[in-house]
């Protein structure tokens, strides 16, 4: 009779022991493959030795299948010292099965799978997607993928552009169950449905040879299955209800990002054309108006000229019957010496004595100086000036003695507070110095170095370790210097974007936006829209 040949003992082959660490497998490993490899190592028995090795490798580097084999070994030694041998092609021969239930619970029936969950996790530029797997019952599967869904909800979004598209595909495979292997779980679940009915548990053992031959064609376990369903085993349908929660976390993770991106969607991003003087400040031609209240309205007039003229029109919305232009201030455009003119204009007629009982004359002013201070503020930031004095200056405007009665009893006071929460908030941590151009094109210029370092040490990482792990402390800098450069460029864009609107916030349109035109569809049969017939400074505020 012909000895069969035995197989390999890996940690022989490697040269470790049964007790060595990953680490120390790895090392081993890479050890002989650097020596035996076919493109280093002309003997042709290089080619298998080199296949064994990662062979080895494959099965000693898995928590699991080092389970399994370790079994197997003892088995084996168990089986070999024996006094009688046993005949080649009998069971004794063969590796023996584990005992195979969930590796959580313990639990062994008919859901039992071999499952991979996926999960993400990433920074800036940095993404990583990795697996978790065992052999689970259903209720275990179900808490993994939540799990492992909420962890990349959490962490799985934050790298570019990898991030995303790796977080979305692992709620996807995570809802679906996770990955499973078919021919794998097939092969299981027969294993599992011996196991069952050598303990009497004939129902649960028909049930998973029923889902083994949902999964993969075979006659044997037909003929089993078949035995068993003749002989009183009752085959129930398997329930839905845990493949319904695998989906339950995702579809919550998908609900929670589908109504933050709706509520970013319909906030404000600038001002509405269509704007009304409010009812203080209408026209009354029984009344008549003084010399300071004429001054003062053909000043708010000229500010007023000033904002429609460099204020570009963005699109159009309708309002029941009318087609309304959408302008928005950029602040890049306008003069704050132009503008700030006005403003001591308007101040000099506060402090000249003149009549404001319907404090429109502090409202112009305050409109005007706190446009002023906000064309300097938000276009200092954009380009890293020190803003610190014009902070000072708008903190300043709510103690003059002229404005702080009147803006404390106006609807601009909660959203002048709120501006200078923000500018409070803005200034712990704004650093002058660098415009957000020049950070932008930092940045590139950074993650160019990045990609090149990288590229260079996948290079270095099989044929050179000793200069690939030079480049790994290099490498690790610039990308603390990437994500400290990437954090200064977030926060002092959204730091210029958050003060553009809560100035916008705290100034009247009807003074400062009174000239942009509204246009009424009613009058379409025209050769062009009319717009408001009087002339410049018709809307603005009448004493």
């Amino acid at each position: 009779m012909k000895e069969q040949s035995k197989p390999p003992n890996y940690y022989e082959l490697l040269g470790v022991k049964p007790s060595a660490t990953k680490a120390e497998i790895r090392a081993a490993f890479r050890t002989l493959i650097l020596k035996y490899h076919p493109d280093r190592n002309p003997d042709p028995a290089a080619v298998e030795y080199t296949r064994v090795l990662n062979e080895a490798h494959t099965v000693l580097a898995n928590e699991r299948k080092r389970q399994l084999y370790d079994e197997w070994l003892r088995a084996s030694a168990t089986s070999s010292s024996g006094k009688v041998a046993a005949e080649p092609g009998q069971e004794s021969d063969r590796r023996p099965v584990p005992d195979f239930c969930c590796s959580h619970c313990g639990r062994k029936d008919s859901s039992l799978r071999l499952v991979a969950m996926y999960y993400v996790t990433s920074f800036l530029v940095v993404t990583y997607k990795r697996a978790a797997s065992g052999i689970w019952c259903q209720r275990c599967t179900a808490r993994e993928a939540a799990k492992r869904t909420f962890l990349s909800a959490l962490l799985g979004w934050w790298g570019f552009p990898w991030g995303p598209i790796y977080t979305l595909q692992a709620l996807f495979v995570n809802a679906t169950g996770g990955l499973q292997s078919a021919s794998n779980n097939a092969a299981l679940l027969r294993a599992v449905a011996y196991q069952l009915y050598t303990r009497s548990e004939r129902d649960e053992a028909a049930l998973a040879l029923s889902n083994s031959l949902r999964l993969e064609t075979d006659a044997a376990t037909a003929e089993f299955l078949k035995y068993l369903e003749d002989n009183g085993a009752i085959l129930r349908q398997p329930s839905f209800f845990w493949r319904v929660a695998n989906a339950v976390p995702s579809g919550l993770v998908i609900a929670v990002l589908v109504i933050i991106v709706f509520v970013l969607s319909i906030q404000p991003s600038g001002y509405r054309a269509e704007y009304a003087p409010p009812r203080q400040f209408a026209a009354a031609p029984e009344k008549l108006r003084s010399p300071a209240d004429e001054k003062a309205n053909d000043l708010v007039s000229q500010l007023a000229q000033l904002v429609a003229a460099d204020s570009p029109v963005v699109g159009t919305h309708f309002d029941g019957t009318r087609q309304v232009r959408e302008h928005v201030l950029d602040r890049s455009k306008f003069d704050p010496d132009q503008v700030m003119s006005l403003a001591n204009q308007i101040y000099a007629l506060l402090t000249s004595g003149a009549s404001d009982k319907n404090g429109f004359i502090a409202s112009a002013y305050f409109n005007a100086r706190l446009f002023t201070l906000s064309i300097y503020i938000v276009n200092g930031v954009t380009f890293g000036l020190d803003i610190k004095q014009y902070v000072n200056q708008v903190k300043e405007l709510a103690q003059d003695r002229f404005l702080s009665n009147w803006l404390s009893a106006s609807q601009f006071s909660i959203s002048y507070s709120a501006l200078l929460v923000k500018l409070d908030a803005v200034m712990a941590n704004y650093r002058p110095g660098s415009s957000i151009a020049d950070l932008q094109r930092n940045y590139e210029m950074q993650m160019v170095t990045i990609k090149e370092l990288g590229h260079t040490a996948d290079t270095y990482r099989a044929r050179n370790p000793d200069a690939y792990n030079s480049l790994v402390p290099i490498y690790n800098a610039d990308l603390r210097r990437t994500s400290r450069l990437a954090s200064r460029l977030n926060f002092q864009a959204k730091a210029a974007d958050d003060l553009d609107l809560a100035f916008n916030q705290c100034m009247d349109p009807a003074i400062l936006m009174s000239q942009f035109d509204e246009v009424d569809l009613t009058q379409r049969n025209q050769d062009s829209f009319s717009h408001d017939s009087d002339g410049p400074g018709s809307n603005t505020a009448q004493n």
